[in-house]
């Protein structure tokens, strides 16, 4: 990968990070008014990361090789969103860490296709 493009890269974690953040907090306010069980907040939660991700390769990737730009974004994107958010309620080990890693490779995964396959199209 050569320099433009690992700013891509970086460039499209770090809006998905900010915007999970936005919907983080945007569930959070949810949840005050309108408890929901753990269950449910997990399943959210995860949508809401996921969107985020995307959102993120849309806005930053473009070219060529957009899978592999991808993966890479959802690798970056999972350990800075599991940095970030773990400085906030405590760094616990678990498999939650792995299922979150496994939703950035293949969320990435399809992001990176789908943004580079739009910007090709438009």
């Amino acid at each position: 990968m050569n320099k433009e493009n690992v700013l891509e890269v970086i460039k499209s974690a770090l809006a998905g990070v900010a915007v999970s953040v936005v919907f983080v907090l945007g569930l959070a306010f949810f949840v005050r008014i309108r408890p929901l069980n753990s269950t449910a907040q997990l399943a959210v939660a995860q949508i809401l990361k996921s969107l985020s991700l995307l959102i993120g390769c849309l806005l930053f990737l473009r070219g060529e090789g957009g899978w592999r730009k991808g993966l890479f974004a959802g690798v970056l994107f999972a350990v800075l969103s599991y940095l970030l958010f773990s400085s906030v309620g405590g760094f616990a080990w678990s498999w939650k860490v792995l299922v979150d890693l496994a939703m950035g490779l293949g969320v990435g995964l399809f992001s990176g296709i789908v943004a580079v396959n739009l910007t090709h199209s438009a």
